[in-house]
């Protein structure tokens, strides 16, 4: 683990349990990610939306940070061709 800082650990905890708590105060849902799932796969639900876009969240949210914080680089990812020294 070359890249772990304990600010960055704290930031992410902190959102999870804000995370958790606005779930719990605005739909009176604990943030239990096997129960929500579990609800997508009841037909009968009608409260799809949010765990839809909940799922979404945890799968996207990590990506989209990776991607603006290591964008690559270009330059050095590009093959460069080399004059032999002949």
């Amino acid at each position: 683990m070359e890249n772990f800082t304990p600010l960055s650990a704290a930031i992410g905890g902190g959102l999870i349990g804000l995370s958790a708590v606005l779930l719990m105060l605005l739909t009176g849902r604990i943030a239990g990610v096997s129960g929500i799932f579990g609800g997508l796969l009841n037909f009968k639900g009608d409260d799809k939306d949010w765990r839809i876009a909940f799922i979404a969240g945890l799968i996207l949210a990590p990506l989209m940070a990776g991607w603006l914080v290591s964008a690559p680089d270009w330059e050095a990812a590009a093959p460069r061709a080399t004059a032999s020294a002949e």
